[in-house]
């Protein structure tokens, strides 16, 4: 837990501009809902409420994050990892503000209970690995450079954290999926 702290004092930078780009993905994401025809609303309502019920956290999505990381880690070698990384947390802010009206719509008593669970518990874990992702992301390329001008192979060894972290998401989807997920159809059902 110290380390955390140490780690998030000494990219507190990083962390306050990924905090803001996933805000104004939040912002984006409620106001492309409430600039949509109210038939076209309740049409996303009535499709969403019986998907909802059969199935929060598809197993597609687990198979969609792993092999996504894999390829912004990947492209952390050609130094465009992080723009992508920056564009995916902005993409995930606009989700989570897509939805947060559904939810509020569909579930409106139970949405505080489910909000909690599936907006702090579930997307909070997902959106601090990509952060910490992040900051790794630019040590690495750091690193990088500095291995390519004196020709030795010190990156292998930040990499081997961006793997940690990709690997760290992917058992963090297979908890959503195996756990989180029975949770939030039994409260839903």
């Amino acid at each position: 837990m110290k380390a955390m702290r140490t780690s998030f004092k000494k990219h507190k930078l990083f962390f306050l501009f990924l905090f803001i780009i996933f805000l104004f993905g939040i912002l984006t994401g409620v106001m492309f809902y409430f600039k949509q025809d109210i038939s076209i609303r309740n049409a996303i309502l009535s499709s969403l409420d019986t998907l909802f019920q059969n199935n929060v956290f598809a197993f597609k999505n687990v198979l969609y994050h792993v092999g996504l990381l894999l390829f912004v880690s990947v492209l952390f070698f050609i130094f465009l990892g992080i723009p992508i990384l920056v564009i995916y947390i902005f993409v995930e802010g606009i989700s989570i503000g897509f939805l947060f009206p559904i939810f509020l719509s569909l579930y409106k008593i139970n949405f505080l209970l489910y909000a909690v669970l599936y907006f702090v518990l579930i997307k909070f874990i997902y959106l601090l690995l990509l952060f910490c992702l992040f900051v790794k992301g630019i040590k690495f390329i750091k690193v990088y450079i500095q291995s390519l001008k004196n020709k030795n192979y010190q990156f292998i060894g930040e990499f081997k954290y961006i793997l940690f972290f990709v690997f760290c998401v992917f058992l963090n989807d297979l908890l959503v999926y195996f756990v989180s997920n029975k949770i939030l159809i039994f409260l839903l059902g």
